[in-house]
């Protein structure tokens, strides 16, 4: 875990196209909503990294906020609130001490 995965710029598009489809088959296959969780130490850990990937997702492609990945990554949760309001169907809420996610 002390190296993270991340994406080029020019994999957002695809990997969002596919989470795209596969929102659209869990919808008319199940009646399920795809909701992505952003998450420390993965492709969506950043603020900006995070909206990259919404912005070129489908709309049917929903968002978990969690609270205490944000705080960890280093942003306020309230602008994945602001940003994609729309988006969040699901939320985690947790504390994160400040000095544990810098450790090691």
């Amino acid at each position: 875990m002390s190296k993270r995965l991340t994406l080029a710029p020019t994999e957002i598009v695809p990997y969002a196209a596919k989470l795209t489809v596969f929102s659209r088959r869990l919808k008319d296959s199940y009646g399920l909503t795809l909701v992505y969780h952003h998450h420390m130490m993965m492709v969506a850990e950043t603020f900006d990294e995070i909206s990259a990937i919404f912005d070129a997702a489908g709309p049917e492609v929903g968002l978990l906020l969690d609270t205490g990945h944000a705080r960890a990554a280093g942003f306020d949760f309230v602008r994945l609130i602001e940003r994609f309001a729309n988006r969040i169907t699901h939320i985690h809420l947790k504390d994160v001490r400040a000095e544990v996610p810098g450790e090691g």
